[in-house]
């Protein structure tokens, strides 16, 4: 689903405060709010005075890594790249280990929204292989999934969401439950089956409302007023899309406001025919916001009527960066998992781990 920055301002006094607390403190407030407001994590984690005032490698990685997890939040794909970059350097260091299957993750989640999806799937596996309990496979396994969804392999993907979803039973995790029907609802409406799709992502977002998590909401709620404009169900989307702009007014989001303006354009070229002319331009003013192929592929089949859709071509410039971040990056064999029966191989591993460990 051009970089987007990120702009906060808050008073003085409060910039004092957050800079006289000690780095623990400030990395605790960052990883307290990746759930509800990633944006903000992303905004201290960004900040250079906290950077400078980190005297350990240890702290260090710890920082990478939950900026990382903030940049994969927000969907800000040059901070992404810029992260791992930095992570690269603590590369030979011990504390690399604690986080490498969150690192190669988040490899491939960038390789995977960059449209390079044979490098997204080693970067996957190379997390599951570095994944050190069960819990740490689940994100890996899922986004293995979403790339056999792009593959059309929605087999192979059903089978790695369910696998996902029966570790996340197992340790009662249901924010996964949410990933997992948000996946398999985008399964249902590649497949044209929109009741589904609809179902699905009504009940993703049911439950990220109840566990309070603000980015799985707008994920939920943008996918499900997706739905309603698939099946033409103007009536629910217009009483759903009031909560979500409601929502994404409290702070700026970038690709998910993009989104939403994309969606209402359509709704309301549906309802005032007259003013079609004018919402086409909103909604390719908005389509430059997007660069994550996997969300330009949901969205191109509404938008396609209007004469209008994305460029299928892979960026020059992200070309070379997913080169350099392979050089960077050489601890993960990028030629090892190469054979078409990798999803099975590593879906065994996993049942064998599962089964050890019960038995």
């Amino acid at each position: 689903m051009a970089a987007l920055y990120l702009i906060f301002v808050f008073p003085c006094y409060a910039n004092q405060q957050i800079l006289a607390m000690p780095i623990q403190d400030k990395l605790k407030e960052a990883r307290d709010y990746l759930s509800v407001l990633p944006e903000r994590s992303l905004a201290i984690l960004s900040n250079k005075e906290h950077l400078l005032s980190i005297d350990s490698q240890e702290t260090l990685a710890d920082w990478y890594d939950a900026k990382l997890i903030a940049a994969i939040r927000v969907a800000n794909l040059q901070q992404i790249y810029l992260t791992l970059l930095e992570i690269s350097e603590l590369q030979n260091t011990v504390f690399f280990q604690k986080h490498s299957s969150t690192t190669f993750n988040g490899i491939g989640i960038w390789m995977r929204r960059s449209g390079f999806l044979k490098e997204a799937k080693i970067s996957y596996a190379c997390s599951l292989e570095n994944s050190k309990t069960e819990r740490a496979k689940i994100s890996p396994m899922l986004n293995l999934g979403i790339v056999e969804t792009k593959l059309g392999n929605n087999a192979s993907a059903k089978q790695l969401y369910n696998l996902a979803f029966n570790t996340a039973e197992k340790y009662e995790m249901e924010n996964i439950f949410a990933v997992v029907e948000n996946s398999l609802g985008n399964i249902a409406l590649s497949e044209g089956n929109y009741p589904e799709a609809e179902r699905l992502y009504a009940s993703a977002l049911e439950r990220n409302e109840k566990l309070m998590r603000r980015s799985g909401e707008l994920t939920s709620g943008l996918n499900l007023l997706l739905s309603f404009l698939y099946q033409d169900k103007l009536d629910l989307f217009s009483r759903l899309s009031g909560r979500i702009e409601r929502k994404l007014k409290r702070s700026e989001v970038g690709i998910k406001t993009a989104t939403f303006e994309i969606l209402k354009a359509v709704y309301t070229a549906r309802i005032d025919k007259a003013a079609t002319s004018d919402l086409t331009e909103v909604i390719a003013r908005n389509m430059k916001m997007i660069k994550d192929k996997s969300l330009q592929k949901l969205l191109s089949d509404l938008i396609g009527v209007y004469g209008l859709a994305w460029d299928d071509k892979i960026i020059e410039g992200n070309q070379a960066q997913r080169d350099h971040l392979q050089a960077r990056y050489p601890s993960c064999d990028w030629d090892k998992f190469s054979d078409e029966n990798y999803i099975s191989v590593l879906i065994s591993q996993f049942d064998q781990t599962q089964a050890l460990k019960e038995n």
